[in-house]
């Protein structure tokens, strides 16, 4: 996953192997490990229509996606192809590079399947520094100095921020 991506599927080859006479009434997924509260999601995008009952339901709190409907396992392996990994973070890879997914399935006799575990790994990108002006002061602006006067503050104001660093090393003004 690459940051400020779209959602990234992270089971798009799953098949579900189970008894063809039982429907499968919930899947789980979970980021198990190194999951970021408040960047880190899972999102469903169906892709196909109709969603044939299934739904979801994202908490935020313990980084689980449930989708709930009976229906058959084929449909399911279609629905769990479906759910992506996305970070909100501008450094979605600071507290770890690689998310843990876990994935259970439940059949209509109430059977959890084995939890099936897959990895997806983080990849930051570096983002610009960005200079804020301050209000009012447009860019091309004329400061007037007179030879030999009082030094002339051009952006008393001035703002300096960088998503993946807190300190600048360097800046220049020409």
């Amino acid at each position: 996953y690459t940051e400020n991506s779209r959602p990234l599927p992270f089971l798009p080859h799953l098949a579900l192997f189970h008894d063809a006479h039982l429907l499968i009434t919930k899947a789980i997924v979970q980021i198990a490990a190194a999951y970021d509260p408040g960047w880190d999601a899972l999102a469903y995008d169906p892709g196909w229509e109709p969603n044939h009952g299934i739904s979801a339901t994202w908490n935020a709190t313990s980084g689980t996606l449930n989708l709930v409907g009976t229906t058959s396992g084929d449909r399911y392996a279609t629905a769990l192809q479906n759910v992506g990994f996305i970070s909100y973070s501008e450094f979605p890879a600071h507290a770890s590079s690689r998310r843990e997914f876990t994935t259970v399935i439940v059949d209509s006799g109430g059977v959890n399947s084995n939890t099936f575990r897959s990895f997806l790994e983080i990849c930051g990108t570096p983002d610009a520094p960005v200079l804020q002006i301050e209000p009012g002061f447009a860019s091309g602006a004329i400061a007037s100095y007179t030879e030999l006067g009082s030094p002339v503050l051009l952006a008393p104001n001035a703002l300096v921020s960088d998503a993946d660093n807190t300190s600048v090393a360097f800046a220049s003004v020409t």
